[in-house]
């Protein structure tokens, strides 16, 4: 396993060397590039809420808190997930703030969202086969925040509607996954092709 791959817990790329295979993991440097590209805040001023705790979710948080976010908060309805995902990052990033967020009161959900710049939604609801669905209700969002979804089919899932209905700068996951393409196309054939 690559360092960064073994913290993060989860390979989405595997190189043969010479007969020996080693696991990277490209989603999360793909992903954080777009979102500082598309978001323009600085990451040393900013707090993200992480709505999901699964590799996508990992990935994104890891390397946010190596590139030096602020803060990091965490929600998903297995609260021991968020705790689990919080506890690594602590451990190998200390100077990132770390907290989690209850995630089934709506009350405590909108105010910790309100102190957040970057919401993002890594739980995979929104695309087939629970098109029309979002993990959280439209009163998270305000204007001037920046709203990710990871999923990129649909375009446009019900948690970016209603981010952009509420004044937020929206992204969907094609940045993320072309970032971590051309990542990969890196690792296994040492070329450095056009994003």
């Amino acid at each position: 396993l690559d360092e960064f791959a073994a913290k993060i817990g989860a390979v989405n790329t595997v190189v043969n060397h010479n007969g020996k295979f080693k696991g990277y993991n490209t989603d999360g440097e793909g992903g954080v590039d777009a979102i500082e590209k598309d978001s323009g805040f600085k990451l040393a001023d900013t707090t993200a809420l992480c709505i999901g705790a699964g590799g996508a979710a990992r990935a994104l948080c890891f390397t946010l808190a190596n590139r030096g976010i602020k803060k990091i908060i965490v929600t998903t309805r297995r609260e021991e997930k968020a705790l689990e995902l919080t506890d690594k990052i602590a451990k190998s990033f200390p100077k990132c703030q770390v907290a989690t967020c209850d995630f089934h009161d709506d009350e405590v959900l909108i105010k910790t969202a309100g102190a957040c710049q970057i919401l993002m939604n890594n739980t995979g609801l929104g695309m087939s086969p629970h098109l029309g669905e979002t993990p959280v209700t439209k009163k998270i969002f305000r204007p001037g925040q920046f709203a990710f979804d990871a999923i990129y089919n649909p375009g446009k899932t019900q948690f970016l509607w209603e981010a952009e209905a509420a004044g937020c700068r929206i992204q969907n996951g094609i940045g993320m996954i072309i970032g971590q393409g051309v990542l990969q196309i890196k690792h296994w054939f040492h070329q450095d092709p056009p994003l």
